[in-house]
């Protein structure tokens, strides 16, 4: 079957999107920010999720961990190397900066931040904590519908017809979303245990060594759902947590450090004077096809990923005060991801530049995976760094795929203690499973990512709905209080 007609028509159908909407998803990334920053020194933050006698689901550790691997795969190794380099390489237009010049690596790091850091998790945090205050303290069933209470008229609110339509084109979409992201991880983790393969001299196909690592990864995530978001997601995003910050100090005890600490104060100084304009896109029109390949790419995967996050992360809320969740999943992520993208990007453009190491041509050749690896081999024990990089890269990806299913199976179940809900985690874990490997073994991933790309067009409008009722929650925050249900208010 010739599936090239159907790419190109998607294709166009989305370059149509982002030509149309693509100022609004600007908009809508910086209006995420500004109510995050408003939410946490507002009166609405003293509030206490699930009420004044709720016990937190898991330890402070251990929530802190699990927010930040749960949204933080491996994505964040991969592009926190290709990203600064293909930068580097062709900068923004509107930045005036040559190629391969010192301007264009400190605007790099600044890009970086910008796509990595606080707007993401804004984008991430208004309907989590939308959801986490309708679930727990104004009794609302654990949905996509929750994430935008409060902002629709009664009436519309009450219809079930409508409250079904949105949570059925919210589940397709979110399950190709999901598994266009689980998928490309799996594509990146597979050519790093590919190159760890050869080097031991196995002869292990790349697409057997996919499917190996697909069905190993989803067994896993089953596994690790079924023991509990506590003990199960919990646990496992602690050694994660561990583990990334041993490999980030490794990283920075053998690089070049004094590079890293200095080109990191300046990207943070462009990143910063540049905030609301770059994440809007508000007098930047010559960089319109620029930002519509980097940031509105990004803001459209933050997207269509923030109503699986908002039920995982909302889910394991309660007995929390508002400023303590944006703070767990707002501030404390955005810096851990800032300090790992310093040290990983810094130290690729320290190689590029001063080393003379071909990256960016090899991401243009390769791919962002490629990058990553070859830098790692320009370390000192570069196989073991290799090593434990690809362990930790597929441990992450578990993670985040694990949350994932977590949240598909509350959804289906119409719970968020899934845990023993064993048919449904497995049902999605075979559906997740199979679309992955069917797809990419069919016509690769790029398919389902133009899909996901679409797919994300109704969140769009999800997540603008998050913040109308993040902003009415703001302006009367009795909406958000805990109301007894045995007293029916």
């Amino acid at each position: 079957m010739n599936i090239e007609p159907v790419k190109i028509a998607l294709g166009s159908l989305h370059h149509q999107i982002m030509n149309t909407f693509g100022s609004l998803y600007g908009i809508c990334a910086a209006a995420m920010f500004v109510l995050t920053c408003l939410a946490l020194i507002s009166p609405l933050s003293r509030i206490r999720i699930g009420g004044p006698e709720a016990q937190p689901v898991m330890s402070t550790w251990r929530w802190i961990a699990t927010s930040i691997t749960s949204t933080v795969a491996t994505g964040l190794f991969f592009w926190s190397a290709a990203e600064p380099v293909a930068h580097l390489a062709s900068p923004s237009p509107s930045s005036g900066d040559l190629p391969f010049s010192a301007g264009a690596a400190s605007s790099a790091l600044g890009h970086l931040y910008l796509h990595w850091t606080l707007v993401p998790y804004a984008i991430y945090v208004v309907p989590s904590l939308v959801f986490a205050i309708a679930h727990y303290n104004r009794g609302a069933a654990p949905g996509v519908c929750a994430t935008h209470h409060g902002a629709m008229p009664a009436k519309l609110a009450r219809a079930r017809g409508i409250g079904n339509v949105i949570e059925k084109i919210s589940m397709m979409s979110l399950t190709f979303g999901i598994a266009a992201s689980v998928g490309t991880g799996i594509l990146m983790v597979t050519r790093g245990a590919t190159i760890m393969s050869d080097l031991a001299g196995s002869q292990i196909s790349f697409t057997s060594m996919f499917n190996i690592t697909t069905i190993l990864l989803i067994a896993t995530c089953a596994i690790v759902i079924m023991a509990g978001r506590n003990h199960g997601i919990g646990r496992l995003a602690s050694i994660n947590s561990l583990i990334f910050i041993a490999i980030a100090v490794a990283v920075l005890a053998v690089g070049p450090t004094s590079f890293i600490t200095s080109q990191s104060k300046i990207g943070v100084h462009k990143f910063l004077t540049g905030l609301f304009s770059a994440t809007s896109g508000s007098g930047r029109e010559m960089d319109r096809a620029w930002r519509q390949d980097w940031t509105l790419f990004y803001w459209t995967a933050w997207i269509a990923w923030a109503p699986v996050t908002a039920l995982f992360l909302g889910g394991i809320a309660r007995g929390r005060t508002v400023r303590a969740f944006l703070t767990v999943n707002f501030l404390v992520p955005a810096i851990f991801t800032g300090i790992l993208m310093s040290i990983f990007g810094s130290t690729v453009l320290y190689l590029q530049t001063s080393s003379g190491m071909p990256l960016a041509q090899e991401f243009q050749k390769t791919g962002a995976d490629a990058v990553v690896y070859m830098a790692l081999g320009a370390l000192p024990y570069a196989n073991t760094f290799r090593t434990v990089f690809t362990i930790l890269a597929f441990m992450s990806l578990v993670s985040l795929c694990s949350s994932a299913l977590a949240s598909l199976a509350g959804m289906s179940s119409g719970k968020t203690r899934i845990g023993q809900e064993r048919g449904t985690v497995t049902a999605w874990s075979l559906a997740i499973s199979a679309i992955i490997i069917v797809t990419v073994n069919g016509s690769g991933v790029d398919g389902v990512r133009m899909l996901a790309n679409l797919g994300a067009f109704p969140m769009l409008f999800l997540q603008l709905m998050s913040g109308v009722a993040l902003t009415i929650m703001l302006l009367d925050p009795s909406r958000a209080r805990w109301q007894d249900k045995k007293q029916g208010g």
